[in-house]
């Protein structure tokens, strides 16, 4: 099985993230307030639309420890004759920061690696990842990202990995997890009925 991993709110736990760092970053600013209201309209995954506070936390943020399990549910699947694509549009838009596309290659590279997630390949899209799912011939795809759940969806079956952000996404095709040991449990019936 071709199975595609999206890195960001699926690998890492970005909302997390932003909520620890973007609260120290709107105290220090005197504007706490600010993100309390957007993280109530359910904005806060917005951040970097809103002010300069990716210029700074990326820094930290390329740092972050994989979700709990990530690692460890990942490599079994990639042990057991299942391809793993890692799927991110982590390079599609770095006007927020003065790092360059190939500089944040390598650095989700050695994050990669540093953090022992095996993967057969890794796919910097820009935007629309359904081309790559496509020409990759990918069984499943886990993402978090509404607008790519959506589109890839019409294609192939696709793990939602539930954050408040997706809660609209639902029908055929996408199945909502919670979790990376729901994740293995939800692909390991998916190949039960496939065989």
């Amino acid at each position: 099985m071709n199975i595609g991993i999206d890195i960001d709110g699926v690998i890492t736990n970005i909302l997390d993230f932003e909520l620890d760092y973007g609260s120290k970053y709107f105290f220090q600013k005197g504007s706490l307030d600010l993100m309390k209201s957007k993280l109530e309209k359910n904005e806060l995954f917005n951040l970097d639309d809103n002010d300069d506070f990716w210029s700074q936390a990326i820094y930290e943020y390329i740092k972050i420890k994989p979700r709990n399990f990530a690692v460890e549910v990942i490599n079994i699947f990639n042990s057991f004759y299942n391809k793993i694509y890692i799927i991110t549009n982590r390079v599609s838009d770095l006007s927020y920061c003065d790092i360059i596309e190939g500089e944040m290659k390598k650095l989700v590279i050695n994050w990669l690696k540093d953090n022992c997630i095996k993967y057969d390949e890794i796919i910097f899209s820009s935007g629309d990842k359904t081309k790559y799912i496509i020409d990759n011939k990918i069984d499943i795809m886990i993402e978090d990202n509404p607008k790519n759940i959506k589109a890839i969806a019409k294609i192939i079956p696709v793990i939602c990995y539930d954050a408040y952000y997706n809660k609209s996404c639902f029908g055929n095709n996408i199945i909502r997890c919670y979790s990376w040991y729901d994740i293995f449990n939800t692909i390991l019936k998916l190949k039960e009925k496939r065989n």
